[in-house]
């Protein structure tokens, strides 16, 4: 994958971690979500950070959590 700092990008990964474990790690480093809302099972978190729209979706399956987020201008 190429690394550069174009926008929109998009990251995702896998963990172990807890739904509520990951959402706190998410709070913690980007401040309270402007919004938040939870369809089809996943849970959408909408954050501001440096002038960026920051999406976190958070969706569960068997043991492991998938983890999405989306920066754009």
């Amino acid at each position: 994958a190429r690394l550069d700092n174009k926008l929109p990008a998009v990251l995702s990964y896998f963990s172990q971690q807890s739904n509520t474990a990951l959402r706190d790690f998410y709070i913690q480093q980007l401040g309270q979500p402007n919004s938040s809302q939870t369809r089809y099972g996943r849970e959408h978190l909408y954050f501001t950070l440096n002038g960026n729209q920051v999406r976190v979706l958070i969706s569960s399956r068997d043991n492991w959590r998938q983890v999405d987020v989306m920066v754009q201008n």
